[in-house]
């Protein structure tokens, strides 16, 4: 669900935020001058303003809501992929205060709050940062490519290629 999905719910927190400040405006100009010129029109603005105010809260509502449960959703319901001729480009992992770290040396392993990560670059050229479980994380080296078994956003399986040839140009040594 990663970056497309959450840019969406982000503009549309965004989007609920503008509106419910716009219909406050709106509420705000019609009830002051609507009891100024006792002008039933601008009295109707303070409704249209409540309104917007609502929507804008709900969207708000909403899409914290979707992320929410997007984001602590069980991974073991997302369906497995295949992913073939995968290269894994990076391993890193966040601590318990959230700094990257990038040397196993400096990685506490026992720390539940040690989160690991691999950046793949797929066959097909899409790139994804994926969670992974201590075994997976230490099996896919840096630099490898294989066969990544990806379920939601976890790498739950990487199976290395060995024995190949890169026909890449950008990979390939010229002797």
């Amino acid at each position: 669900m990663q970056n497309k999905d959450h840019e969406k719910l982000s503009d549309l927190i965004v989007y609920g935020g503008w509106l419910a400040a716009g219909g406050f405006v709106v509420g705000a100009v019609g009830f002051f001058f609507g009891f100024i010129t006792r002008s039933a029109a601008l009295m109707s603005l303070m409704g249209l303003g409540g309104l917007a105010v609502v929507a804008g809260l709900g969207l708000v509502g909403y899409s914290v809501y979707t992320g929410l449960q997007v984001e602590n959703a069980d991974p073991s319901l997302a369906s497995v992929t295949e992913w073939p001729d995968t290269l894994i480009q990076a391993r890193f992992a966040t601590n318990a205060i959230g700094e990257t770290v990038f040397s196993d040396m400096d990685i506490d392993f026992e720390d539940p709050q040690t989160k690991l990560y691999l950046q793949i670059l797929t066959g097909s050229g899409k790139r994804a940062e994926l969670k992974a479980r201590q075994e997976v994380w230490a099996q896919a080296g840096e630099g490898m490519r294989g066969m990544a078994i990806v379920q939601g956003d976890w790498l739950v399986g990487f199976t290395p290629t060995i024995g190949t040839t890169d026909t890449s140009p950008h990979l390939r040594r010229e002797s």
